[in-house]
């Protein structure tokens, strides 16, 4: 479960909503930030992220002294606008982390149900499998993985998508192992509903708020993971803009043009910690107790 801060009024209705209000509101709306970089980046992006201009390379932000007046966040060794290469980067970014958290969610949830729903041997070898998968590093898989299967958006998705579907099963089967125990589902059964009913009536509902909110956290996890990728190469092609590409094109110039690798980090930093707050306020709201 996600750690809430204790304190005066935590233990009233709504207590911890409002202590989480503010925090949620910036988390949103750095989420909501990101989000519309990415959708807008065609109409917003002042340059072609891909176009070359060496003569304009390194080029410090326009709010410098020696900055130029087009380039609002400078740009990079081969003269390419850091600007469009955030707004296109944040494209990857979040299509991997959307794409890859939707197939963990699905995969997973589909086998923690069973293995949750199944009062046998079956769910706890269908466990024991799981758990072996999860001794693997993530990053240690990915980088396997998209070693074989190439560097493209769909095959990152994909493999993170793999990566991370244990993490779902296991939080769905432990919710059902518990939910199945509860007075309201014992009571269902006991005035005739069928396991189906159960299943979609009272468990599923419960089931909505810690996965929703494990969710938001695996996206937060997967943006960080996929930068770290781009940052060895292996995310995307190079001609994809993409902010681990961008802080590995950064590297080298940190004294010189720290531009360069200080935006695409500081892109990683709030995006990932806007999806932190959204998780931890998205856990506050929809699963601070079990619902019958």
């Amino acid at each position: 479960m996600i750690p809430l801060v204790d304190g005066p009024g935590m233990n009233r209705p709504g207590g911890r909503l409002r202590r989480l209000s503010a925090r949620a509101l910036v988390g949103l709306a750095l989420v909501a930030s990101a989000v519309f970089c990415a959708v807008a980046a065609e109409w917003v992006a002042p340059a072609n992220p891909n176009a070359q201009q060496l003569r304009f390379a390194r080029q410090p932000p326009s709010w410098m002294p020696k900055g130029g007046s087009f380039y609002v966040l400078g740009t990079d060794h081969l003269g390419r606008d850091v600007f469009s290469r955030l707004l296109y980067g944040a494209r990857v970014s979040l299509a991997v982390a959307f794409g890859s958290v939707a197939i963990g969610v699905l995969f997973g949830g589909g086998l923690g149900l069973v293995a949750g729903s199944a009062r046998s041997k079956a769910g706890d070898l269908l466990m024991r499998l799981i758990d072996i998968q999860m001794a693997i590093p993530t990053i240690v898989m990915a980088i396997v993985l998209v070693g074989i299967l190439g560097p493209s958006v769909r095959n990152v998705m994909i493999v993170f998508g793999l990566a991370g579907y244990p993490t779902f099963a296991r939080l769905v089967r432990g919710e059902m192992l518990q939910l199945r125990e509860r007075d309201f589902t014992t009571a269902a059964h006991a005035v005739g509903a069928s396991a189906q009913r159960v299943i979609l009536r009272h468990l599923l509902p419960n089931l909505l708020g810690p996965v929703l909110a494990l969710a938001v956290l695996e996206m937060a996890a997967v943006i960080l993971y996929e930068s770290g990728l781009g940052f060895l190469g292996l995310s995307v092609p190079p001609r994809i803009p993409s902010w681990g590409g961008m802080l590995a094109d950064g590297r080298q110039y940190l004294t010189s043009a720290w531009w360069m690798a200080l935006f695409p980090g500081l892109a990683i930093m709030t995006t990932v910690l806007g999806l932190n707050l959204a998780g931890e306020w998205i856990h506050a709201k929809l699963a601070p107790e079990i619902r019958g």
